[in-house]
């Protein structure tokens, strides 16, 4: 596959990066992050140096929406002070408590979750000792807060000294929410355009490596972010593409709140597929929703639609999106019954 689809470099230009089938009789285009899963280091690189040198090609006039997307994914890698006046990078494990005074701003906030507490006064007239007092509030806040993800059992032995193995998973947890949420609103935001989803997933590949070195692997981000999407009813109205917002209290509680258990977490995801279609974008036409609700994996939503519109939906449908049909999608995605299902009544296999 490898030599027939990487060395064809005009036909990762024409398709935006995208890898043809290598199978002479089918057209459909794979997206270049479920390709990676199968491709090894070398082809990987030899990939990202094609498409890098194409955006560079792409740019003698003006820099392009995949290199604007490129730098903004590699932007929000960087851990910074969650104050969004400051927005200073800051050293992810420095020498001391996991609550973090930032010298650039005063503001305190955990190394962990990156929850902030309390601004600088602007004020020049308040008194210097209402100040001390409010930054004193601030400073305890943050250090309760961060012994709250201690993994002593005891409230006693729970300290703001974190172990470097738990603040590395936190930091980690907290830029794939932040990723996440940004690459959800790349695909739906007017400024991205039509080829939105094309252009991202473009630019998540030239990312790949520095995901790697994160420990994110890119295509969990890309299904989340899809999965985000259904289930937050994102539309092109939600507006500009967004930077981290400074954490108060509301968002502390939401923290705590996916702290939970993974099996609760799977039991209401579960609980929300079964319910009904509402998971799914209503203003997508069925062929649409299909694809969506089988690339996030809810296979009950996709037999719902299915059912709906039996009569009228074409289940050769290819995505703009995905670049697959529904039973290719289905089988890239391990869901094989469905695929079966699918091919039962009438869908083909290329």
């Amino acid at each position: 596959m490898v030599d027939t689809v990487l060395s064809q470099v005009y036909k990762l230009r024409r398709n935006k990066g995208k890898i043809e089938c290598p199978s002479p009789d089918c057209q459909d285009c794979i997206n270049q992050l479920i390709a990676f899963e199968f491709l090894d280091e070398k082809d990987r690189d030899r990939y990202i140096s094609i498409m890098n040198q194409e955006e560079k090609v792409n740019e003698s006039s003006e820099i392009t929406n995949v290199r604007r997307l490129q730098i903004a994914l590699v932007d929000l890698m960087t851990l910074r002070c969650p104050n969004p006046s400051c927005r200073v990078a800051v050293d992810p494990i420095p020498d001391a408590c996991s609550a973090i005074l930032c010298l650039n701003c005063g503001c305190y906030y955990c190394n962990l979750c990156f929850a902030g507490f309390g601004l600088p006064s602007t004020n020049a007239m308040e008194p210097k000792i209402d100040a001390n007092e409010r930054n004193t509030e601030n400073r305890a806040a943050a250090h309760t807060h961060v012994a709250t993800h201690s993994a002593a059992e005891s409230a006693e032995e729970r300290t703001a000294f974190l172990s470097p193995e738990a603040v590395s998973k936190g930091q980690q947890d907290y830029l794939i929410k932040l990723i996440t949420k940004f690459c959800s609103l790349a695909m739906t935001s007017r400024e991205c355009g039509i080829d939105g989803c094309a252009d991202l997933s473009l630019a998540i590949a030239l990312c790949y490596n520095d995901f790697i070195s994160l420990g994110i692997q890119p295509i969990h981000i890309w299904r989340a972010a899809l999965n985000r999407i259904n289930h937050s009813n994102i539309d092109a109205n939600d507006g500009e593409l967004e930077s981290p917002v400074f954490v108060e209290e509301e968002e502390e509680e939401e923290e705590k709140e996916e702290g939970e258990k993974v099996e609760e977490e799977e039991e209401e995801t579960t609980h929300k597929n079964e319910s009904n279609l509402s998971n799914i974008s209503a203003t997508l036409d069925p062929e649409s929703q299909l694809s969506m609700a089988i690339s996030t994996l809810n296979e009950v939503a996709a037999r719902q639609i299915l059912q709906a519109f039996a009569d009228s939906i074409n289940l050769d449908y290819v995505s703009p999106q995905f670049s697959l049909p529904p039973t290719s999608l289905a089988i890239m995605n391990g869901m094989n019954e469905l695929a079966c299902e699918l091919i039962s009544k009438g869908a083909s296999v290329s």
